[in-house]
Parts: structure tokens; C-alpha cells; sequence
């Protein structure tokens, strides 16, 4: 009988641990649970907040898109204002030198005879300056034409900076200093 009682007392020993454990499991259970739903909220708000962010930088990269085209449409606009005056004062010196080459036309050149008859016109200073108001003109035009495009392209490209470092400032990157010369 006292193995008996020394059996009994081992399962009623046994049993008490089984339902130790059994509690404790359900216990690990309820936590693991838990914590399976706090690391799935946390990834719902991970994903929704990448999500705003992705639209965010979405949207802002659009607006700097527009805002380049923007400034290339303005500064194809100035480039064609810049060339057509060019065309125009083109037109206004053709006028002028039309005119000086009439007054030169109208002019007759010296003679320079010498001694054994023969004579060789002297260039007639009309014809020098027309030439070299001629030549300045056509120069003059040619730095013209490229100072104008090369001051509408830095322009844009100045826009284009500014608008690029506006979108890496509302990204909320930090920005190099912007230095003028």
C-alpha cells in the first residue's frame, strides 16, 4: 500500500506539473498572440506610412517635372523674343549698310597716275569704312546671338536648380548653400 500511495502521490505530482505546464503553455500562447498582432499593426502602419511617403515623393517629383517644363516652355519663349530681335537688328543693319553702299557707289574713287601713265585707284575711305562697319556688324551679331542664348540657358538652368533644391527641401533632405558668382 505505501507503493501505492508513493504511486499516487508521484501522478497526483505529475499531474499538477501537466497543468503547470499546460497553464504556462497558454500563457506563452496569449503572448505570442499578442505579439503576432502588435508586429502586424506595426507592419500595417509601416506599409500605410511608406505608402504616404511613396505618394508624397510621387507628388513632388511631379510638380518638379511641371515646374521643368515650366521653365523650358519660358525660357524657349525668351529664346525666340532674344532671336527675333537679332533678326531685327540683322534687317536694320542690312538697311544701313545698303545705304552705305549706296553712298559708296556714288563716290568715285581717286586715281593715283604716275609718271609713266599708268593709274591705280586709291581706296576711297568710304569703301574702307563701309567694309569694316560691314564686318564689326556681322561680328557684333554673331556675340550677340551667343551671349543671348548662353544668358537664357543659365537662366533656366538657375531655375532649374532652384526648383530641384525647393523639391529636395520639401523631401526634407538637407540642401548644399547655393553660391552666386
Amino acid at each position: 500500500m505505501k507503493e501505492l500511495v508513493a504511486w499516487l502521490g508521484l501522478g497526483v505530482i505529475a499531474a499538477l506539473i501537466v497543468a503547470v505546464l499546460a497553464l504556462y503553455a497558454d500563457g506563452l500562447k496569449a503572448d505570442l498572440a499578442a505579439a503576432n498582432t502588435r508586429i502586424e499593426q506595426q507592419a500595417r502602419i509601416a506599409a500605410e506610412s511608406a505608402r504616404a511617403q511613396s505618394e508624397r515623393y510621387r507628388t513632388l517629383e511631379q510638380e518638379h517635372h511641371d515646374k521643368i517644363a515650366e521653365i523650358e516652355h519660358a525660357a524657349a519663349k525668351k529664346l525666340a523674343a532674344a532671336r527675333a530681335d537679332a533678326a531685327r537688328a540683322r534687317a536694320v543693319g542690312g538697311r544701313l549698310r545698303h545705304a552705305i553702299d549706296q553712298l559708296a557707289a556714288a563716290s568715285t574713287p581717286a586715281q593715283d597716275c604716275t609718271a609713266t601713265g599708268s593709274c591705280t585707284p586709291i581706296p576711297d575711305p568710304i569703301h574702307l569704312l563701309a567694309d569694316l562697319q560691314r564686318r564689326a556688324d556681322e561680328r557684333a551679331g554673331e556675340l550677340a546671338a551667343i551671349a543671348d542664348d548662353a544668358r537664357q540657358r543659365g537662366l533656366a538652368c538657375e531655375r532649374a536648380y532652384d526648383s530641384a533644391r525647393a523639391l529636395t527641401g520639401a523631401a526634407g533632405e538637407t540642401q548644399p548653400e547655393r553660391t552666386k558668382p
